[in-house]
């Protein structure tokens, strides 16, 4: 279950199936971030960090997006149809965040559907 740690930085807890926590941040356009903070988003990111670890103040780094392409709902497998629609007979799907990481970092359906959720909710503000 999403859980908001504070409202300064916006950021979620999610699980996934295999157990593992993930620290979800939103990084807004304009706003610095990586490890130095030496970098300037050009638009919305969000960044998730593996809680197992402590590397930095969120966890683990381990991967970035753009908001706007996890967001996407076109229809991968159906050009010209969106998730959802008749044509398309896909789902939304969960999220493999690193290949060579096996399960560990592989973020289910059920929790992407979580994480789509926060992110049209918060982008909206």
């Amino acid at each position: 279950m999403p859980l908001l740690i504070n409202t300064h930085e916006v950021i979620i807890l999610i699980t996934s199936e295999s157990g593992v926590r993930f620290r979800l941040r939103i990084v807004r356009a304009g706003e610095a971030y990586g490890r130095t903070n030496a970098l300037t988003a050009d638009r919305d990111l969000v960044e998730f960090y593996d809680t197992r670890y402590d590397h930095t103040e969120f966890g683990q780094f381990v991967q970035r997006y753009y908001v706007e392409t996890l967001l996407d709902d076109r229809c991968p497998a159906h050009p010209g149809y969106r998730y959802g629609d008749e044509g398309c007979r896909h789902g939304f799907g969960g999220l493999n965040l690193d290949t060579n990481a096996g399960e560990d970092w592989w973020i289910d359906p059920a929790a992407m559907d979580v994480v789509r959720a926060w992110l049209r909710l918060e982008i909206e503000r």
